[in-house]
């Protein structure tokens, strides 16, 4: 397994990136293209996430070095995903629901609950 230095450093990784990766959501507004970096970055989170089961060595132990560096690039791109989603549901919204936008959040956290346990 691993040592707690290792997992500890895995684990702060996602929080201490995920200030690089706000700038997408400002490029996303700029150039009006936010489900085109929406969809890019869930399908790059997805992709380097499944990348963790390449981080074994030969006995089958794990390799820090690949776990940190696709939980660097999984991170990167992960980060922005709700935010990018959040204003993707507020822009569907008609004007006169947008105060209603906790309730959409209520039932999709609800939602993310029930089918991730």
């Amino acid at each position: 397994g691993l040592d707690s230095v290792s997992i500890g450093l895995l684990s702060s990784l996602r929080n201490a990136l995920s200030i690089f990766a706000a700038p997408m959501g400002a490029i996303a507004d700029k150039f009006n293209i936010l489900h085109f970096v929406l969809m890019g970055t869930f399908i790059c989170s997805v992709f380097f996430r499944m990348g963790l089961l390449l981080g074994k060595n030969d006995d089958n132990s794990p390799n820090v070095y690949i776990l940190f560096l696709v939980t660097a690039l999984w991170s990167l791109f992960y980060a922005p995903v709700q935010t990018l989603l959040d204003t993707s549901v507020i822009r569907f919204l008609p004007s006169d629901e947008k105060s209603s936008f906790g309730r959409f959040r209520l039932w999709g956290k609800l939602g993310n609950l029930i089918t991730s346990s």
